[in-house]
């Protein structure tokens, strides 16, 4: 006991002794960590790594949740999803499949053992003999029994791709195509039970039409990065951290993306569709409770803030949710978040604790402070249903619907799996408004922005969005969706605040707004995705979408039909 104490004064010690002089934050929690005690390591399942955005895993787990095979978790509720939470379901599933071998359709079914083939080193590890024949290959792949489970393996992705887009006759100018040659590399792995890590880096081959995008800002999920006396450009990205996790708390360290929220295809607070950051998750889990910390290192242009005359680009986010299971079918969280910027980490901030709109108010109310609340429930008849608010700058003072400093955001929708009683079938709605000027602040520096893509929502201010789409996966190779959107947008973005439209904060000067002002576009949308997996680790996919844009770009009578199209094939070994 004595010994922890002393590790503990340790680690108070080295952090504050870092921050004092600016080393990164980071660091000092890294190296606190591994000073931390480890005993609760021997019962506990170890570390792991998370399950990519994107990976199929996450729809399967959703349809399997929603019609009552995977019991709702408070885990589940915030994405990505870690390994060990994945791998604790895949347990729940088999044990399952024991009790009623056709509790999973054959689709599910196939799907289901292909991800177990993906998770066979730790179902190993944990003494599961309930293995898939359908193994994951990998390049190269390393296990050690001894003093500890270790393992380490390595994935090599290849996906090359065509983008068309075409436009109505009188604006075909407008169109183009665009080959995208991706190849990355990953590896993850795990040294003697304790420490988790993964690292990945692509490089995209941009060729074709499109050559608007700046050196330096952000593309595709990279950072594009080429000679501009050269026909090439490079889209460039890389995530790497580390992870320990003894029996009550979560440690990530690195470079990640992560979204929080209910939604499907957006959320108000962290949407995930922003490249990823720098930063320090904490999540911690009892009972029917999680709370999760992060603080992030953002990057954007340089510029003013606060009025001074000095440049900065330093800019951060710090953000805290607390999750609540407040009942087997009901879930119910609180997020906040600050970004700020132009000086160094505040140790106010560095506290996971404090409510940030107070410690916001402490330090001189001088950053962009946000909260949002979100709700899900799982309803009878293989039903899901949730929403969300986001509030930027809010008053009850005021009317939210005229006041142009009610800066707010709403979200709902709901997904019906197996709608009708067709097996391996989806439906799915989906709403979001953006209202004017969410998002975007005083001081540019401190917009919700990381490059100049936005954190929260992918809609801009002033707008919003219907969603409705209908799945179906009749076998593990081949998927399909059919959807519509619709769109809305007046005029502004998420780097201009209400005072460059003429809003004052005097009574006498312009004080009401009004949804979707300006000239308003509108497309309505047609979409059709799909997926053929030609044999295992390679597969095929088309999108396309069809819309009809009325005042396209905000300009009146601007009207034209566009085609896009893009058709890829990747290799994931």
């Amino acid at each position: 006991m004595a010994n922890d104490q002393i590790r503990y004064e340790r680690i108070l010690t080295l952090v504050f002794h870092c921050q004092k002089y600016i080393v990164p934050t980071g660091l000092a929690v890294l190296v606190a960590a591994f000073l931390m005690p480890c005993s609760g390591w021997a019962q506990h399942t170890g570390p792991s790594v998370n399950l990519p955005m994107g990976h199929f895993g996450y729809d399967l787990i959703e349809h399997l949740e929603t019609r009552g095979v995977v019991s709702p978790s408070i885990r589940l509720r915030t994405k990505p999803y870690d390994r060990g939470t994945v791998l604790k379901i895949i347990n729940e599933v088999q044990d399952k499949i024991k009790t009623d071998a056709n509790v999973l359709t054959s689709a599910e079914r196939s799907l289901f053992e292909k991800l177990k083939g993906e998770f066979y080193l730790e179902l190993a590890s944990t003494q599961n003999i309930q293995t898939s024949d359908v193994r994951e290959k990998h390049i190269f792949e390393y296990q050690m029994h001894e003093d500890g489970f270790s393992y380490l393996v390595g994935d090599l992705v290849i996906d090359q791709s065509v983008e068309l887009t075409r436009f109505s006759k009188q604006n075909d100018s407008l169109g183009g195509t665009i080959s995208l040659s991706k190849g990355s590399g990953r590896v993850r792995g795990l040294i003697k039970g304790g420490i988790a890590f993964y690292a990945d880096a692509s490089n995209t081959l941009v060729k074709g039409d499109e050559q608007s995008t700046d050196f330096g800002s952000s593309y595709r999920g990279g950072v594009l990065n080429y000679n501009p006396a050269s026909a090439n450009r490079y889209a460039l990205h890389s995530d790497a951290y580390i992870v320990i996790e003894p029996k009550w708390f979560r440690l990530q360290f690195g470079k990640d993306n992560m979204a929080w929220g209910p939604g499907y295809y957006d959320n108000l607070l962290l949407s995930g569709h922003a490249p990823s950051f720098e930063n320090i998750k904490l999540d911690v889990s009892y009972s029917r409770f999680k709370f999760t910390y992060v603080h992030g290192w953002l990057r954007d242009d340089r510029d003013t803030v606060n009025g001074r005359k000095d440049l900065s680009d330093r800019k951060y986010i710090v953000a805290h949710r607390l999750e609540w299971k407040a009942l087997p079918w009901l879930f119910l969280a609180g997020s906040e978040s600050v970004i700020y910027g132009g000086r160094d980490v505040e140790l106010s901030y560095l506290n996971p604790l404090v409510p940030y709109h107070v410690a916001e108010q402490y330090l001189g109310d001088k950053d962009n402070n946000t909260m949002s609340f979100d709700v899900l429930a799982f309803l009878p008849g293989r039903t899901k249903v949730y929403g969300a608010v986001y509030l930027d700058d809010f008053t009850s003072a005021r009317n939210p619907f005229t006041y142009w400093k009610q800066t707010w955001a709403v979200m709902g929708g709901g997904y019906w799996a197996e709608p009708i009683g067709i097996q391996d079938a989806g439906v799915r709605i989906e709403y979001s408004r953006i209202e004017p000027f969410v998002y975007a602040h005083k001081w540019r520096l401190l917009n919700y922005t990381h490059f100049d893509a936005g954190l929260g929502s992918q809609l801009q201010p002033n707008s919003d969005r219907w969603n409705f789409s209908i799945s179906y996966q009749p076998s593990r190779r081949l998927r399909a969706e059919v959807g519509f959107r619709r769109i809305r947008h007046g005029e502004g973005d998420i780097q201009r605040f209400g005072y460059e439209y003429g809003f004052t904060d005097d009574d006498s000067g312009k004080q009401k707004k009004r949804f979707l002002m300006g000239i308003k576009e509108i497309r309505n949308s047609a979409l059709l995705n799909t997926s053929f997996e030609t044999w295992s680790h390679h597969a095929l996919y088309l999108q396309y979408e069809l819309s009809m844009i009325q005042n396209l770009g905000n300009r009146k009578g601007f009207d034209a039909t566009q085609n896009y199209l893009r058709i890829g094939y990747t290799l994931d070994y």
